[in-house]
């Protein structure tokens, strides 16, 4: 069985987000990394990736409703996960 590991710009770009996201989170202790070598050589899997961007999420409220009383159906709802 063969694991793709990525590096900090295909992570970055697998959660579609900046270089410098993915280097905060390692250092905050919240995204999990291998590290090799020299300071600044990691790599990810893509479920770890997942995880912590579903870890991220706030839970939707009740708040401002569309036009006709409904909520927006483009808000994430983090109770599915």
């Amino acid at each position: 069985m063969s694991t793709e590991w990525l590096d900090v710009q295909e992570a970055a770009r697998h959660a579609r987000c900046g270089k410098g996201s993915i280097y905060r989170a390692v250092r905050q202790g919240t995204l999990r990394a291998a590290r090799l070598g020299g300071r600044r050589e990691l790599r990810f899997l893509a479920g770890w990736i997942d995880g912590w961007l579903l870890s991220t999420t706030t839970p939707t409220t009740a708040g401002p409703s569309g036009p006709n009383g409904t909520v927006s159906e483009d808000r994430v709802d983090s109770s599915t996960r």
